[in-house]
């Protein structure tokens, strides 16, 4: 189940810096992820090799890669153990739902993750491309944009050069090394949990890098589970079980609750001990910073009164898409005034891209 791709081509082939980025951010959703090249100085695979915003876009997204180690690690654990592979189309989980056989670039990533590669050009007049996904029933918000979709249906998700749709549902914890900057893989003194509001845990797997665990290397676990109830969000850093050994005798947490735009208290225990906290809000959802966290100890942090993210308005995302066409201001404000009086398919039908989301997006919100 653990396989690659050789991005960014082998032998021959053609130069093609929006395709190179576009492997480059799918590599990072696959199980291996390697640069490829051959002996030809004209071929380097490398970001810096690749024109300015091709580079900053594909950096990003390797450094990502890096961060997504403990959640890839604890991924491989589980297909290690169970054979359950970390690719997995969505008709593996929805074989009834026809629905699931009709989105072929679309895939559960892990237990947490749905990745929605984008594999066609972007289109020169909106700079968006599309993907079609089916989005089961619940609650998604993708993890790069943070815009939230509500399940249960079929929809073409546009998104420019810097990304492609990530998708999770409520309840995901992900959990990502703080450092994207040291080339290492020793467990991580400091970690950040992207967390989203709902019902669910997630087993944090680490071992010592040598031996395997289900051979009787050395090896812990460590449950993050989050609940809600009404205006009310626990989440719970369990007591590691294992050989505490392979883990740091201190680590720092950086909970980042991404779908939580406020709260009107926070409480942190540290084995039912109080622990004073600073609530951040300033990046648009909560964070909590938690320094010094022992791997025996229980972890559990309240917040309450919360206030959920919410998607910006359709006008602010209508206006930001439509200053982007390239081509007539006038014809530009021609066409939103079309907008607003008519939110209908209709109006859509001179312009390509991700008007057609736009389009869903208005019928969501009326």
């Amino acid at each position: 189940t653990w396989w690659s791709h050789d991005i960014g081509g082998h032998h021959f082939g053609e130069r093609d810096d929006e395709l190179y980025l576009r492997w480059v951010q799918y590599g990072v959703f696959s199980p291996i992820m390697r640069l490829h090249s051959t002996s030809n100085e004209f071929m380097g695979k490398e970001p810096w090799k690749y024109r300015a915003d091709v580079e900053y876009f594909a950096t990003n997204a390797l450094r990502f890669r890096h961060r997504l180690i403990p959640y890839l690690y604890s991924m491989n654990y589980q297909s290690a153990t169970e054979g359950l592979p970390l690719v997995r189309p969505l008709y593996y989980l929805l074989p009834h739902d026809e629905r699931a056989y009709n989105a072929p670039n679309e895939y559960y990533f892990g237990t947490e993750l749905i990745a929605c590669p984008i594999t066609e050009k972007i289109d020169p007049q909106t700079g968006f491309a599309g993907v079609k996904v089916f989005l089961p029933e619940g609650r998604y918000t993708d993890i790069f944009t943070g815009r939230i979709y509500a399940g249960d249906r079929e929809i073409t998700l546009y998104r420019d050069e810097s990304s492609f749709p990530v998708l999770v549902k409520e309840g995901a914890i992900i959990p990502l090394d703080i450092n994207d900057t040291a080339n290492d893989t020793s467990n991580p003194k400091g970690m950040e949990l992207l967390i989203y509001r709902g019902n669910s845990a997630f087993v944090l797997y680490e071992d010592d890098g040598v031996t395997q665990a289900y051979l009787g290397g050395a090896s812990a676990k460590t449950v993050l589970s989050v609940s809600e109830t009404d205006k009310t969000v626990v989440f719970r850093i369990g007591k590691a079980e294992g050989d505490l050994s392979v883990l740091p005798e201190k680590r720092m947490y950086k909970l980042s609750f991404r779908d939580i735009a406020a709260c009107e208290s926070i409480e942190v225990t540290v084995n039912g001990v109080p622990l004073p906290v600073e609530l951040n809000q300033t990046e648009g959802y909560v964070t909590v910073i938690l320094s010094d966290l022992s791997p025996d100890t229980e972890t559990e942090i309240t917040l309450t009164g919360v206030t959920a993210v919410k998607n910006r308005s359709i006008r602010e995302l209508k206006t930001e898409i439509i200053s982007k066409l390239q081509g007539s201001n006038n014809a530009k404000n021609r066409f939103n005034r079309i907008l607003e009086e008519d939110k209908s398919t209709t109006a859509y039908s001179p312009l390509k891209g991700p008007l057609g989301e736009l389009t869903a997006l208005y019928y969501e919100a009326t």
